[in-house]
């Protein structure tokens, strides 16, 4: 008797898993002939407010998994005929995906904990919330989020493969900077 309730729950857990965490539904979300985004769904993100799909963009043959944003879920670079992306990683942080359109090339950068990324896709008159790139050339990128009081200024060595630095800033009602931190 004992055995078959052991039996019982460990099926009935397997079912949970299978049932929550599986993709049941996916689709296309964005095309062009530089990428293909996928958001998949499980049960679980389907029904829960506190979770989300994954999403995924296929770009130049290669997948990648946990991408921050919305739709199209990256940012052009026409400057160095590149696109810039987020993944999620973890409990690492994330990484920034800078990828050349030409030849399919990439760099990624390790970002840390930050919050870029997540605004990428959604329309820039919302609110003051943004992700963008602000310059960049065959050396550095420079990224930037904004938010109603504050800036987060990326700088993305795109030689050494590393963020240079990040400088978060806050101002004033009158938009002037009553604070800079500088994080290297």
């Amino acid at each position: 008797m004992k055995r078959l309730v052991v039996v019982s729950i460990l099926v009935f857990i397997l079912v949970l898993v299978v049932t929550f965490l599986l993709p049941v539904w996916h689709y296309t979300a964005y095309r062009d002939r530089n990428v293909v985004a996928i958001r998949k769904y499980s049960l679980f993100s389907l029904i829960s407010v506190h979770s989300a799909p994954q999403n995924q963009l296929k770009i130049g043959g290669k997948v990648y998994p946990n991408v921050r944003g919305l739709p199209p879920f990256y940012l052009n670079i026409p400057q160095i005929r590149s696109i810039l992306f987020v993944t999620s990683e973890d409990q690492s942080g994330m990484v920034f995906h800078i990828v050349n359109t030409n030849t399919w090339e990439e760099i990624s950068i390790f970002g840390a904990k930050s919050s870029f990324g997540w605004e990428i896709g959604f329309p820039t008159n919302r609110s003051s919330y943004a992700d963008f790139v602000e310059s960049a050339n065959s050396n550095v990128v420079i990224a930037v989020s904004t938010y109603t009081d504050a800036k987060k200024v990326y700088y993305l060595n795109l030689s050494s493969q590393k963020l240079d630095k990040m400088v978060y800033d806050e101002f004033d009602a009158g938009g002037r900077i009553k604070k800079e931190d500088v994080y290297k």
